[in-house]
């Protein structure tokens, strides 16, 4: 593949994520490199409201609780969400 023909997604400040809260439809913008504050307090609020937050602290975030398969499933969701 040449570079004419590469595509570099992220760095597109028109391209868009949406994301659902409840049934509202957010606007996310992909990060672009220059608005990394924003688009982090974009992303948090997704998390939070999805109760995805803790995977980002690391497996010391886990409780005992909750089992290694759901702790599992809980980071995929949150890397695919991010």
């Amino acid at each position: 593949m040449d570079a004419s023909s590469s595509t570099s997604v992220g760095r597109n400040s028109s391209c868009k994520n949406y994301s659902f809260l409840g049934n509202n439809p957010i606007e996310i913008r992909n990060f672009d490199g220059s608005n990394f504050a924003l688009w982090k307090n974009h992303i948090r609020d997704v998390l939070v409201q999805r109760k995805q937050m803790r995977p980002l602290g690391g497996k010391s975030k886990k409780s005992d609780d909750m089992d290694d398969d759901d702790w599992e499933e809980l980071d995929a969701l949150t890397v695919t969400t991010i």
